[in-house]
């Protein structure tokens, strides 16, 4: 069986955006990866002075949060259900509507906003179910 905790930056494919996807994983653990995968020294100065909020919203399934230069999508476990993939569905509406709508005005792009929820949900998936496959 594969390790239980994944981080990687998932790209929004026609937008300059990228999304930190963590899964199963501490703040320390990361601020660590940021701090190897060349995230901008903001994002990591974010993630050091709220480390201490941050960690308290890892009681909940998951959450999504903005950083200075893109924005993490967290959650507690993989499980290849339901269940997991509706709390993906609704941090990836969170993702959306905050940096397409509310940041770059895209308010009445009602389809546009949809695809790209599509788009990262698929993407998303894909990788964290052939990451936590059991071979």
């Amino acid at each position: 069986m594969k390790k239980r905790k994944y981080t990687y930056v998932q790209k929004w494919g026609s937008y300059d955006l990228g999304t930190i996807v963590s899964v199963g994983t501490t703040i320390e653990e990361i601020i660590d990866y940021a701090e190897k995968s060349g995230t901008t020294k903001k994002n990591i100065k974010y993630l050091k002075k709220y480390k201490e909020e941050l960690r308290k919203v890892m009681k909940y399934a998951g959450f999504f949060q903005n950083l200075p230069n893109g924005n993490l999508i967290w959650l507690k476990t993989y499980r290849h259900n339901p269940y997991f993939y509706q709390k993906l569905v609704h941090e990836l509406f969170h993702a959306v509507y905050s940096c397409l709508g509310k940041e770059r005005r895209m308010m009445e792009e009602d389809e546009a906003m949809a695809y790209q929820q599509e788009f990262l949900f698929s993407e998303i998936s894909k990788k964290l179910y052939d990451h936590f496959k059991i071979n």
